[in-house]
């Protein structure tokens, strides 16, 4: 191909890159500060208090809960990767830790797209606009950390369709990176050991190359993250008394064919990718589908005029299996584990990361080295960015135009936490305290306890306050002294229960 073509393709693919960075980072902040929350959960502030109480030089540790005798509680819910990125940005550039996080996802997903082509070319490129996507890009614009996570393995599946490539040898220097990848995905999520899975068969597929010595120091790396793993899980049980900081109890038989649904359900929504929660009782959403899956089936008929052959030596082939492979292997742990222990719903957050790698392998597959032969996917991937890309900005256009502003409100939960002395216990506080002041300590009853058993159990050496929401919460699982004494209280308050006695 002549020189002077390639740098005109290279300055094409540049200015498209810097144009997708542009609208990341446009709508995720936007999005952000025009959303009342934030785009803030229960999680996300865990995450910041963390972050918070890591730069205030408290480690990994989180005020006691408010009990007699309680002690500084470790983080063990979830790894502490994530909070430690978001407290090294806000360091770093001297912001808040909620634009911390909103800017280290920016940095997570666009790099992401620049591994990606970097690694690829342009057949990177236009898979990377899988990422853009109505929900990977929610989960990307969420204080979650499912975006280091996706991010982790996307890095981690180009270093081993390198090595099975032949590209990277797995030498001694190779072998401690390739841990360290490995350990990565854990430390943002604890489903994340099951890396080692698909890494083994990589493992095995060397041996077949040939290529005995390098398939062993795979094997080492397996072993030496398995045992980092364990230590961390050991740790947390020493400190916590449960290897994840919680019991995990068994699903019951009878909710199996509830969840089976549920789960049917997420993986049909999960390849409907304009929208990040499909909702199939909405009449608007259903004639946007409705378009879409036409444009879908157009590119179908395209594609299936000219499929491809598949050669096992492709330089993309390789890449695609490795990436649909931990696609699927994610899919199978997390499934394997919803199933076993109350976890989560399969939510559209938890799926994600597992059919963003298999979407990224399929384009992969599709696409192999000739890019012309497969304008289908070209069109379907370009077509789907660009409605995503305007219902985004038509929600955060109606949420503007409806007044709707994160830091007005953060300032009046600032302003009402303000007087709270720092070493309060705040009972059934709101996620926005976790981090606007990250060393209350927080308490609530347990299911059985009444209200005087309950305040009696409280450190009462130090204030108490009970925070009431806009709308009185229910409390239904509580003892029903507990209802009956807040069902009494102001709406949207910090009440005062007792002062310090100190």
């Amino acid at each position: 191909m002549n020189k002077n073509i390639m740098i005109n393709q290279k300055i094409i693919d540049y200015v498209f890159i810097i144009l997708i960075i542009i609208y990341v980072s446009t709508y995720i902040l936007i999005s952000s500060f025009s959303e009342t929350n934030g785009f803030i959960t229960g999680d996300s502030a865990n995450y910041l208090r963390l972050s918070e109480r890591i730069l205030g030089g408290h480690g990994f540790f989180n005020p006691p809960n408010g009990r007699q005798g309680a002690v500084d509680e470790w983080f063990a819910l979830w790894p502490v990767g994530y909070p430690m990125l978001i407290s090294s940005i806000a360091w770093i550039l001297g912001v808040s830790t909620f634009l911390a996080s909103k800017i280290l996802n920016i940095l997570l997903l666009s790099s992401s797209i620049l591994l990606l082509y970097f690694n690829l070319g342009r057949s990177g490129l236009i898979v990377s606009l899988m990422l853009l996507t109505a929900g990977t890009l929610r989960n990307y614009t969420m204080t979650w950390s499912e975006a280091p996570f996706l991010t982790a393995l996307i890095v981690l599946c180009l270093y081993l369709g390198k090595i099975l490539n032949g590209n990277i040898k797995v030498n001694n220097r190779n072998f401690f990176f390739l841990s360290m990848l490995m350990i990565l995905p854990f430390l943002f999520r604890y489903i994340g050991i099951f890396v080692i899975a698909p890494t083994f068969l990589i493992a095995i597929n060397l041996i077949f190359q040939g290529r005995k010595r390098e398939s062993i120091l795979t094997l080492l790396s397996i072993f030496f993250t398995i045992f980092f793993a364990l230590i961390y899980f050991i740790n947390n049980f020493y400190l916590t008394g449960y290897s994840t900081g919680m019991i995990r109890t068994s699903v019951p038989y009878e909710d199996y064919y509830a969840l089976l649904n549920n789960l049917i359900f997420g993986i049909i929504r999960e390849f409907v990718l304009i929208l990040p929660y499909w909702d199939p009782t909405n009449f608007k959403q259903n004639i946007i589908v409705i378009v879409w899956l036409v444009i879908v089936l157009f590119s179908i008929f395209l594609f299936s005029r000219n499929i491809p052959k598949l050669k096992l030596k492709d330089f993309n082939i390789s890449f695609s299996y490795v990436f649909m492979i931990f696609g699927f292997a994610y899919l199978i742990a997390f499934i394997f584990v919803s199933f076993n222990a109350y976890f989560n719903k399969f939510s559209p957050r938890l799926l994600d990361p597992g059919f963003s790698l298999f979407f990224i392998g399929l384009g992969l597959w599709v696409l192999k080295k000739n890019i012309i032969k497969n304008v289908s996917l070209v069109i379907f991937v370009l077509i789907t960015f660009l409605l995503v890309a305007a219902g985004q900005f038509y929600a955060i256009k109606t949420k503007y135009a409806s007044g709707v502003s994160y830091l007005n409100y953060i300032q009046k939960m600032q302003i009402k936490y303000e007087k709270l002395p720092d070493n309060a216990i705040v009972i059934f506080g709101k996620k926005e305290l976790k981090y606007l002041r990250p060393n209350i300590r927080f308490a609530g009853p347990n299911i059985n306890e009444t209200w005087e058993e309950f305040l009696s159990n409280l450190d009462t050496s130090l204030p108490i306050f009970i925070e009431t929401g806009t709308r009185h919460r229910d409390l239904s699982s509580f003892h029903k002294s507990i209802e009956n004494t807040v069902m009494k209280l102001p709406l949207n308050s910090v009440v005062p229960i007792k002062k310090s006695t100190k």
